[in-house]
């Protein structure tokens, strides 16, 4: 059955060796008044190499990632203390804001494709993504999505050079229903980090 689009960001489901998430996340800080909204599941990244804040990646296929985004904790002057939120709005906060990053390199996540199906020749492939809106109205999911048509070959780590894009394609979904139809538009895979701080870009 053809797949439905479904955009949810990047969804942390394992890692690597086969382990259940342990998510492994780690504090991150935002700018108190950063203005673009980052939604639950969105790639984040640094916005210089010193900076000690996070921004929402701007999808350049260059831009190490930094994490994926699971939730922040801002305070608003109307409040006066903590709240948990699934994404950040853009709204001034009272002070910067710890955030809640999944920057384990082995993680592994299950991502929608944007259009054209991934398919299962293009697993071990670098891909890029495109995030549309900020997040879903209300929920603050992040809407990031795998853009098939940017699936290149890693070079081999032994040619010396590597690849920018950010995600790896590991696998493609094996489930059942919504996603799982290899042949049509909107399938969804599972990822990892390619490009990612922590993480050499290089194939094998």
């Amino acid at each position: 059955m053809a797949n439905t689009q479904v955009r949810f960001g990047f969804k942390h489901v394992g890692t690597i060796g086969g382990s259940a998430p342990t998510f492994s996340q780690n504090h991150k800080l935002i700018l108190s008044t950063y203005s673009t909204a980052i939604g639950f599941g969105d790639p984040v990244a640094k916005p210089n190499a010193t900076s000690q804040y996070i921004v929402q990646h701007p999808g350049d296929g260059t831009t190490a990632v930094l994490g994926i985004f699971v939730g922040c904790n801002p305070t608003y002057a109307a409040v006066g203390y903590p709240q948990w939120f699934p994404g950040w709005s853009g709204a001034a906060a009272a002070r910067d804001t710890v955030a809640y990053v999944v920057d384990d390199p082995n993680a592994l996540f299950l991502v929608s494709t944007l259009n054209t199906a991934i398919v299962t020749a293009q697993i071990g492939y670098a891909v890029n993504f495109t995030g549309g809106v900020a997040f879903s109205t209300g929920a603050m999911l992040s809407t990031a999505v795998v853009d098939q048509s940017t699936a290149t070959s890693l070079p081999t780590a032994a040619s010396g050079t590597t690849s920018p894009l950010p995600f790896k394609i590991v696998d493609l979904y094996q489930g059942i229903g919504n996603g799982s139809d290899m042949t049509t538009a909107f399938n969804w895979v599972l990822v990892t980090f390619n490009n990612e701080i922590w993480k050499a870009p290089t194939g094998v």
